[in-house]
């Protein structure tokens, strides 16, 4: 079965067989669409690309990546704008001011697509930890050890909070995770 999206992640693997944003996404759209996890597994592929830049320049070739299905990318809002100004100029295109819209941006990134009508942009507000910021928010009284951890920074405890939010029985962590990060 050929996957119906394929998401792009600015972020990189730990593990070969494991990443958690993605699986925690897959689990956003299943909750969202009262379908089953494993059900979502194929039509869901995961494509990490280990940085902003690469995902950008990935775009280019939407259409291959995406294949009959469709591509969206997930980054971070907190940087975005600064490279996608960056390749801007090296292309002598226009900027986007500091203060661009969310919609601002989205439609930017999609335009260096070579297939927009295919692309969908998502921005995470204001970074994987500002969703782990959400999650503390959310379940307060739940994976505090690992929520500080993520919070400095550290990989292997923001890949365990993400997977603790995916794979949560009751789905109230992540309708507050969705309405505090609409990117998801």
């Amino acid at each position: 079965m050929r996957p119906l999206v394929t998401i792009l992640y600015e972020d990189s693997r730990l593990s070969p067989s494991r990443f958690a944003l993605h699986e925690l996404v897959i689990r956003l759209v299943a909750d969202r669409s009262h379908g089953e996890f494993w059900k979502f597994t194929n039509r869901l592929e995961c494509n990490p690309r280990n940085g902003v830049d690469n995902v950008l320049s990935d775009l280019r070739n939407a259409s291959l990546i995406a294949g009959e299905g469709r591509l969206f990318v997930l980054l971070d809002r907190d940087r975005i704008i600064k490279h996608l100004n960056n390749r801007s100029r090296m292309s002598g295109g226009r900027t986007l001011p500091p203060t661009a819209t969310d919609d601002q941006i989205v439609e930017t990134i999609r335009l260096l697509s070579d297939a927009p009508e295919r692309v969908r942009a998502f921005l995470l507000h204001e970074n994987v930890e500002g969703v782990v910021k959400s999650i503390a928010d959310c379940a307060p009284s739940r994976w505090q050890d690992d929520v500080k951890d993520a919070l400095r920074k550290v990989r292997l405890a923001r890949e365990a909070v993400l997977s603790a939010a995916a794979r949560a029985h009751e789905t109230s962590v992540r309708d507050c995770l969705r309405q505090r990060q609409p990117g998801l």
